[in-house]
């Protein structure tokens, strides 16, 4: 009963009211409201009925019984909730403080370290670590290494060349054993050749080791000496190379590889220029550039600084340009062909000398035939010929009408651009018309 007693009084919040002098309670004032009908001396009779109050005073002794009860209570509940705290009206001393307190921006502040948190680690995987194997150089095994062809020694092989070829096999193969390697070149000189009876000839001190061998060799059959060619015969190979007008824009194939013919032409004229040693001096461009189709002209400087500026130009060409430009060139080529084609037809068409002769008496005969007849008075025999004739003589027509049918013979090789009667005409004369 007691502990339920004690939770209510703990709940109850209450103010304590002020202490007085003594440490007793001071008591409230407890406001009285008295309602009166009549307004006061202060009031006009229009004003609402006023509310008198009375106080009591504070040190007045006609305290009630139950307001002195609830005080006491008041006070026990405040020594209940607080068991062993001082009384209010205790002065606690405060000690002097021996040293100053710091300025609150001088003072250190603790910073916190926030651990760094890492990405998780993936999940390692079982590895296999494979051992490395050194290098090692990998021979060719004889089998497949092809042997050199067998030495003759005719005029159409090359003694140098069958040498190298035997060494290269002695390389593929790993032979380190010198008589292994005389032996073997003996076995590659074909029997009953010129180089059959000189290897005859030869004593042990020649065969002792491959190098004597090689050296007896190129005694016997020195190598052949190259004719290099000069600049003068670089140069004329520069002045002598040509670009063909049908190949321009054309694709062709050099080495298994397809290319612009153009470019092919780039590539022989820029390796003659440097093998002539005209590479630094401006020579022979005019000449060359002369010698290279219209196309191409048209697409270059008239006068190149030097043989790199021409050789760019000649490179650096715009493909479609340079196909367009010979497309046309083609088609104008083939009109020209066409026109002088026709007009050599013209100009070499003969008629038979016999054609000739027989068109020609059948046009007299014709005129004969078409020619009236004279009347019977005016014919008259031909006078003989008097050579004192006057000029002033009147000359018969009818005597004069044989010197105007004369008939006209012409050479077979003289062209008399007749047609023959009745025939239509030909294609050529058309196109002549």
């Amino acid at each position: 009963m007691s502990v339920l007693s004690t939770a209510k009084k703990r709940t109850k919040k209450k103010s304590l009211p002020p202490r007085g002098k003594g440490g007793r309670f001071i008591k409230k004032t407890a406001p009285t409201s008295e309602t009166s009908e009549f307004a006061s001396e202060d009031s006009s009779p229009l004003d609402t009925p006023e509310i008198n109050e009375r106080a009591l005073a504070d040190n007045d002794p006609s305290a009630s019984e139950h307001e002195v009860n609830e005080q006491l209570e008041e006070r026990e509940d405040d020594e209940d909730s607080l068991p062993g705290a001082p009384d209010p009206s205790l002065t606690i001393p405060i000690p002097e403080l021996t040293q100053p307190i710091p300025f609150p921006s001088t003072q250190y502040s603790h910073q916190l370290t926030i651990p760094t948190t890492s990405e998780p680690r993936p999940f390692l995987r079982r590895s296999i670590i494979l051992t490395p194997i050194p290098a090692q150089i990998q021979y060719l095994p004889m089998a497949t290494t092809p042997a050199p062809s067998s030495f003759n020694r005719n005029d159409n092989e090359n003694p140098q060349n069958f040498l190298r070829e035997v060494e290269r096999y002695i390389h593929i193969s790993r032979i380190t054993d010198e008589a292994t390697k005389v032996v073997l070149f003996s076995t590659f000189i074909s029997a009953g050749s010129q180089a059959d009876i000189w290897w005859g000839t030869l004593t042990a001190a020649h065969t002792a080791s491959w190098a004597t061998v090689k050296a007896v060799f190129q005694a016997q059959w020195p190598a052949i000496v190259v004719a290099a060619k000069s600049a003068l015969d670089y140069q004329k190979e520069l002045l002598a190379l040509r670009l063909k007008e049908e190949d321009v824009g054309e694709r062709i194939t050099v080495a298994g590889v397809s290319t612009w013919s153009h470019l092919h032409y780039h590539g022989r004229l820029q390796k003659l220029v440097q093998d002539a040693g005209v590479t630094n001096a401006p020579v022979f461009i005019h000449q060359v550039r002369e010698a290279l189709p219209g196309v191409i002209q048209d697409l270059t400087t008239p006068a190149p600084a030097d043989w790199t500026m021409f050789l760019d130009e000649i490179k650096n060409a715009n493909i479609d340009v340079v196909q367009d430009k010979a497309r046309w060139e083609k088609e104008k080529k083939e009109v020209e062909k066409a026109q002088n084609l026709r007009i050599a037809k013209l100009e070499s068409r003969q008629t038979d000398p016999v054609e000739i002769l027989r068109l020609q008496m059948q046009r007299a005969t014709i005129e004969q035939a078409n020619t009236p007849s004279l009347p019977a008075v005016n014919a008259q025999p031909r006078p003989a010929y008097n050579a004192n004739m006057t000029h002033n003589a009147i000359p018969n027509p009818a005597n004069n009408m044989s010197a105007r049918r004369q008939v006209r013979y012409i050479t077979a090789n003289q062209n008399t651009m007749q047609r023959p009667r009745g025939q239509p005409p030909t294609q050529e004369e058309r196109d002549a018309m």
